[in-house]
């Protein structure tokens, strides 16, 4: 941008953002699009949704050495976004009142290049029946976002590439689904890359016991995988005494 609207200041661009670095929460995608907005605002260039939106995506290569324009495109509008690469064309729906998402991210550490792991987990081949079923889907989710209908929504998230081939790289991930799901939740899905996780619900009430279900949870299971190294550590110092 400071090269295309020949900006000669020195700049110096800090964000502050409370998005966690690396957790499948668009982190990088709002980071583009807080720079490139502050820009576009800053310097009076009055460019349109689609060219903020393409600049965005150049900060997305940067990070992730692809341009997601599904990322930044969400950012930069909020809501339900659909996006078409090329030619680059943008639609929006305002979410239903009544959908709440509640979000689960392990405190693991994330390896450098997580979205490169992540992707590399992939299949690079899915059955006709799995890529029918995607579609199908991705349809119906676009229309309970039309009707503005959380069930509708919600039925539709049934991934069948996706989350088969990354849940594992998430600790507890089919604990957490199945806990959810008994406890009112509608649907339970991965958010991006990893490893959070997006859980749905048409109740804040019930997001908010879920949440608290979700943290005793993995309180419970890291404390027994803790214990269970430090009785395989002793084991391995009485072997050795």
């Amino acid at each position: 941008m400071v090269k295309d609207f020949n900006i000669n200041d020195t700049l110096k661009v800090r964000i502050i953002k409370g998005i966690p670095v690396g957790y499948g929460l668009g982190s990088s995608a709002a980071s583009a699009v807080a720079a490139v907005r502050a820009l576009d605002a800053l310097y009076d260039l009055n460019l349109d949704t689609n060219t903020l939106i393409k600049y965005s995506a150049l900060g997305e290569v940067a990070s992730a050495n692809v341009a997601h324009y599904d990322n930044v495109a969400a950012s930069m509008l909020g809501g339900f976004v659909i996006v078409r690469d090329e030619p680059l064309n943008v639609i929006r729906f305002e979410p239903p009142e009544d959908l709440v998402i509640c979000v689960v991210t392990p405190r693991i550490s994330v390896p450098k290049g997580k979205t490169g792991i992540a992707r590399s987990v992939l299949p690079e081949s899915v059955s006709l029946r799995s890529m029918v079923s995607n579609v199908a889907n991705a349809s119906i989710m676009v229309a309970g976002f039309a009707m503005r209908d959380v069930r509708v929504i919600a039925d539709a998230i049934r991934d069948m590439v996706v989350e088969p081939a990354r849940k594992h790289l998430i600790p507890l991930y089919d604990n957490v689904k199945d806990n959810a799901l008994r406890n009112g939740a509608l649907a339970v899905t991965i958010s991006g890359a990893g490893p959070s996780i997006l859980i749905v619900t048409d109740k804040r009430d019930t997001a908010v016991r879920i949440s608290n279900l979700m943290q005793d949870l993995y309180t419970a299971k890291w404390y027994a995988m803790y214990s269970k190294g430090m009785q395989a550590c002793r084991g391995l110092q009485d072997n050795r005494e």
